[in-house]
């Protein structure tokens, strides 16, 4: 936040008296500088919003390695269970944080569901797969995506998603 503060700063600060003099020649000096003040600082904020997210996404690949603060996330686990008992629970999950389940189907084995627009992101769509390769196992396939395809960054949102989806799970996961 500290460094969207100074791009928006900076940026509010050089653009400023260039489009408050343009604005001034056009029309009067009085509408120029106050024009120009909110020119440039609508110009800041997108500035600052594009910059902060290119940086954000650069420096989550070069601190993390292979794991990036990117908007689709995705995670398995194995849980001890039937697929009708799993797919309960992955329901049950899945409405402890506040998703609306949009399709369930326990004979594909899949759940669909929504999660409601928020300060970081437009939503996110879940989409958990069951598949049951024994009698009492069954492995789990979540993933969180943004509704809107073109996001950049959903600031951890679809990450966090998937790790309360998991630690509701954990009690269910099979010993390994």
């Amino acid at each position: 936040m500290n460094r969207f503060i100074k791009i928006f700063a900076i940026t509010t600060f050089f653009t400023w008296p260039i489009l408050g003099f343009y604005l001034s020649i056009l029309y009067h000096p009085a509408f120029g500088i106050a024009a120009g003040f909110i020119g440039a600082a609508i110009a800041g904020l997108t500035i600052a919003h594009v910059l902060d997210d290119f940086l954000l996404l650069k420096e989550s690949k070069s601190r993390r390695g292979n794991e990036k603060i990117l908007p689709v996330q995705n995670a398995e686990i194995v849980c001890n269970g039937t697929l009708p008992a799993t797919h309960e629970h992955c329901v049950n999950a899945l409405q402890s944080i506040n998703a609306r389940i949009t399709k369930s189907d326990i004979k594909e084995g899949i759940v669909y569901a929504r999660t409601k627009m928020t300060w970081e992101s437009f939503g996110e769509k879940i989409i958990i797969s069951l598949s049951a390769p024994g009698t009492d196992v069954t492995i789990i396939s979540i993933q969180s995506a943004p509704i809107v395809p073109t996001t950049k960054t959903d600031y951890g949102k679809g990450k966090r998603n998937i790790e309360q989806l998991v630690q509701y799970l954990e009690p269910y996961r099979k010993n390994q």
